[in-house]
């Protein structure tokens, strides 16, 4: 046999690949695994023009969470959404939509935290006139009928204008509270 450069790297190759399967193999050697995605965290996931319906025990359908887009973040296990909006089934007697730019929900959407133009309207009929409120923050808990802020809110119906700081909503309840800072004008 011809030994040239050619045959020698060959058998320094396969002489380095036949050690290192020795060494790796020897009882006691620890082998290391590079870090790769935690399977107790799936890469997260994004869909468009989303509707995620909520639903009571017998799976009748309660509210709808319409989305221009949803992101699922995988390690913080919560869902970005973008143009939001929300609307109670209307047998359900909540006369509410509630929209806003953006909001953030656990995995299992018990509430959202609505931010960015945030604005509750009343869809039913009021003796005043339809309702708007308005705020930056609101977190909102579907399944309790509930919205509630500490950030500045501003509240209008009728000639009505209220400005506040904090506020606490229980829709099906059809009872608003304004926390703290009341200021209004009241048109007669």
């Amino acid at each position: 046999m011809h030994l040239n450069a050619r045959n020698a790297a060959l058998y320094t190759v396969l002489f380095g690949a036949a050690l290192a399967t020795w060494l790796a193999s020897r009882p006691g050697a620890e082998v290391q695994i590079a870090p790769g995605p935690s399977a107790d965290y799936p890469p997260g996931y994004y869909l468009k023009d989303v509707v995620l319906h909520g639903t009571d025990e017998a799976g009748t359908v309660l509210y709808r969470i319409v989305a221009g887009q949803v992101e699922e973040s995988g390690a913080e296990r919560r869902l970005e959404l973008r143009d939001v909006r929300v609307q109670y089934r209307e047998s359900e007697d909540v006369a509410w939509l509630i929209e806003a730019e953006r909001a953030v929900a656990p995995s299992d959407r018990s509430y959202l935290d609505l931010q960015g133009n945030t604005r509750m309207t009343s869809s039913g009929e009021q003796p005043s006139g339809q309702i708007v409120i308005e705020s930056n923050r609101l977190r909102f808990e579907p399944e309790r009928f509930l919205a509630s802020t500490d950030s500045p809110v501003s509240l209008a119906f009728g000639g009505t204008r209220l400005e506040a700081v904090g506020l606490t909503a229980d829709l099906k309840g059809d009872r608003l509270e304004l926390r703290s800072s009341v200021r209004g004008r009241f048109v007669p």
